[in-house]
């Protein structure tokens, strides 16, 4: 499935940044078996029109074949987690999975309401990856408030074929518009990646990290030892 891209751009206009939502919790736990299946779940909270802090939230899963989806999210955490993972099935499998992330509100705290005084942001981060062969995709955004890091992580690994993602994007009132882009590919090969990506909503600073790690199937585990690699050898 080379959905990956599309599937991320589409999910930030799927999710409609419009009222507020007290509370919220999405809680998805679905196994498949020789299916094609796509699950899609979004949030939103606030205004940009009228609140100085918003944010949206989307994610996109699919498994052809056997395998397994879980998205959990929650208002009290401001996070949403996406997992999917694939087992081959009559020597097939497919599998992918993306998220995105849109916030924004003002550069700095202000110390009255509405604030008039410090320049808006928006912030948006899109991660994903595509699996063909076996493997896992673990992603989570996280939202907290103006005062903390926005955030974004990705950690892919599995065998035979692959592709990542992220991607942000960062819009400050009277700056140009900062965007980046990272990614991979792979093969027929095992795999691992990680990702993470973050904005400070005080002082408009991104920062990010991506690694990538391919080898040959029939040899030994190529991941990273050192400590601070999220990512595991393929089971």
């Amino acid at each position: 499935m080379n959905k990956i891209l599309i599937a991320g751009l589409i999910a930030f206009t799927m999710v409609a940044v419009a009222g507020s939502a007290a509370a919220w919790m999405i809680d998805i736990d679905a196994k498949v078996w020789d299916a094609d299946v796509d699950v899609t779940a979004g949030v939103a909270v606030g205004d940009p029109l009228k609140d100085n802090d918003w944010y949206a939230f989307g994610t996109t899963a699919g498994v052809d074949g056997s395998g397994h989806i879980e998205i959990f999210g929650s208002e009290c955490k401001d996070k949403i987690s996406t997992d999917v993972h694939t087992k081959e099935y009559m020597g097939e499998s497919d599998i992918y999975a993306t998220q995105t992330m849109l916030v924004g509100g003002c550069l700095v705290d202000c110390a009255e309401e509405p604030c008039n005084d410090c320049p808006t942001y928006v912030y948006g981060a899109a991660a994903g990856a595509t699996i063909s062969g076996n493997g896992e995709i673990n992603l989570d955004s996280n939202y907290q408030d103006r005062h903390y890091d926005q955030a974004q992580d990705l950690k892919v690994h599995g065998e035979g074929d692959f592709t990542a993602g992220m991607m942000t994007l960062s819009l400050i009132e009277g700056s140009d518009p900062v965007a980046h882009a990272m990614g991979a590919y792979g093969g027929n090969v095992n795999f691992c990646a990680f990702g993470h990506t973050e904005f400070e909503a005080n002082n408009g600073g991104a920062s990010g990290v991506f690694g990538a790690f391919m080898w040959y199937e029939d040899e030994p585990c190529g991941c990273p030892t050192e400590p601070g690699c999220p990512c595991d050898c393929p089971k």
